[in-house]
């Protein structure tokens, strides 16, 4: 029965979710040591880990930054770290209430140190201070004194609406003098107070999150980012009018030249057309009025036979010739011309040099 109890809670561990935590505590020989309170296992193996930073490695303060405007209170605070550390390069961690910040410093070089120095670091973790992994006093509560005994020795601690106003570490129990020293300069609190030690409930995870660099730096480089897609999507909508303008360009283009073409076949569709309507009244010309070789063969036929011609005209409907022949006798050709060939007005008359004679006929 035991050993199955064992098995299932072997098996359900993995499940819960425990995050490895790595302690950062003095040694035996006074220097700083690591030591795991929870190791990682099961499926959180791989996962990042609490590196908790002792809290008699680390100092804290309480800040009012309210006159500060908001957007710049994180970039002040990072001004101001380097005259509140003693520390060359200091590890921090802020969580801000309004227009107040609690902050927590340690010697960060010294954490890199022991990181590279130690075998059993893991890839990945956070660092921690150790109270922000103790159970808090309410936002709602009034003014709060308590005394925590942590893993090794005692905090201090002042609460005024859920902020941590004061926080001081005694390696033993603080005296009631010790207490009353520190307590005389904070309002609101009686300073002949006592309170008994009480032992500090330790959570899974912090009661509050933030972190100076990540809340400064998205502060920081906000207005940077809204200024860089602004200026994205300026550019964007440029290259968009950019490429709208070079489409409606070469459509304007494209269009040009099929008007161009356009013009150039209705320009041949017109010379088609006059060209096809003076073809069809030329035809109409030549169909109403009979062939000049024809007329000259019908005329031939009813001239004497030693006629010759020597010159003819033909001009709308009227026909001019010029002959020579032995016979002068007008009225015969008057007669033939009129009655056999079917010419009106026909007139005869000697030729202007004396050589034949010139006759003038109308077709009809």
């Amino acid at each position: 029965m035991l050993s199955q109890q064992l098995f299932q809670s072997r098996l359900m561990r993995p499940l819960a979710y425990s995050p490895p935590r790595l302690w950062q505590v003095p040694g035996d020989n006074g220097r700083l040591t690591l030591q795991w309170s929870d190791r990682p296992h099961g499926l959180w193996r791989g996962a990042s880990a609490q590196w908790v930073i002792e809290r008699s490695q680390c100092l804290y303060r309480c800040l009012d930054f309210s006159h500060v405007p908001k957007a710049q209170r994180s970039q002040a605070l990072l001004t101001k770290l380097p005259s509140l550390s003693p520390y060359r390069s200091p590890g921090y961690y802020a969580v801000w209430r309004g227009g107040q910040v609690l902050l927590w410093l340690w010697d960060h070089e010294l954490q890199l140190e022991m990181a590279q120095q130690s075998n059993g670091c893991p890839r990945h973790y956070r660092c921690l201070p150790e109270t922000l992994l103790q159970n808090p006093v309410l936002a709602d509560a009034p003014n709060h004194v308590r005394l925590l005994a942590g893993r090794l020795g005692h905090d201090l601690q002042v609460w005024k609406s859920g902020v941590l106003l004061l926080s001081i570490h005694y390696q033993s129990p603080p005296s009631p003098e010790q207490m009353s020293l520190v307590l005389r300069g904070v309002v609101g609190i009686d300073a002949h107070s006592c309170v008994a030690a009480e032992q500090a409930q330790y959570l899974t995870l912090p009661w509050a999150g933030g972190g100076l660099g990540a809340q400064a730096a998205w502060e920081r480089w906000m207005p940077h980012v809204l200024l860089a897609v602004l200026l994205l999507g300026g550019i964007l909508q440029l290259t968009q009018g950019v490429s709208w303008w070079m489409e409606a360009r070469s459509l304007r283009g494209e269009h040009e030249q099929l008007m161009e073409r356009l013009d150039n076949l209705l320009t041949a569709r017109t010379r088609a057309q006059q060209a096809h309507d003076a073809i069809e009244k030329l035809q109409q010309r030549m169909q109403a009025s009979p062939l000049q070789i024809e007329l000259l063969r019908k005329i031939s036929g009813l001239l004497p036979p030693d006629s010759k011609l020597s010159h003819w005209r033909f001009a709308g409907n009227d026909l001019e010739l010029l002959i020579t022949t032995q016979n002068t006798d007008p009225r015969f050709f008057v007669k033939r011309l009129e009655e056999e060939g079917g010419f009106h007005d026909v007139k005869v008359e000697p030729s202007p040099r004396g050589d034949g004679l010139q006759l003038v006929m109308a077709l009809k």
